[in-house]
């Protein structure tokens, strides 16, 4: 989905979620949740050349949010066990916090 897109169906209502992924210390992404022929879909924002859009900050996000008519979403962080505590296993550790903007 491109940023075109996301403002037409944010226009229309048909988002159901937003949800900036933050995978430790690299760039964000946006997931979208939205409806297409009464079915539930789901997409990363991407860029004019198809390639996922990064986000090096909440900021960037926050302003493209406000542009296309998105006042809220959730940010998901994934933090390696080996950054978060002394773990032998390879999971994660994974938090969310709700956004308004």
């Amino acid at each position: 989905m491109n940023p075109k897109s996301l403002k037409q169906k944010a226009r229309c209502k048909q988002i159901l979620k937003v949800t900036v992924q933050a995978q430790s210390c690299g760039p964000m992404v946006l997931e979208i949740s939205y409806l297409q022929q009464s079915k539930t879909r789901m997409s990363l924002l991407r860029d004019s050349a198809n390639r996922v859009q990064h986000f090096a900050n909440l900021g960037q996000i926050y302003q493209l949010c406000r542009k296309v008519g998105i006042h809220q979403a959730e940010l998901c962080q994934t933090i390696a066990h080996a950054e978060a505590m002394a773990c032998t296993d390879n999971s994660s550790l994974k938090t969310c916090i709700p956004l308004q903007f």
